[in-house]
């Protein structure tokens, strides 16, 4: 997802993030915004995943204040991440 500076479709990418649709979820994450305020960033990128995504529950991981903007943009805090080495 792409975030323009204006409507001109060669204008700078100021906002963006990445949407992994896989089977049942899709992920969002890598949420990045050039001015800082990252929860707006979240906020529309929550918004465009969900239209990507058609209606699939959305998940994602983040840390520091990445889990705050997720929260007010209406994401779920549900738990840490546990990750397993075989």
């Amino acid at each position: 997802l792409a975030q323009r500076a204006s409507d001109d479709p060669h204008s700078p990418v100021v906002a963006g993030a990445i949407v992994n649709v896989t089977g049942d979820v899709a992920g969002l994450g890598n949420v990045f915004t050039l001015d800082g305020d990252v929860e707006r960033a979240w906020g529309a990128a929550a918004a465009a995943a969900r239209d990507v995504a058609g209606g699939i529950p959305l998940v994602g991981w983040e840390a520091g204040a990445s889990v705050a903007a997720a929260v007010s943009a209406g994401c779920e805090l549900i738990g840490p991440l546990s990750v397993w080495l075989k």
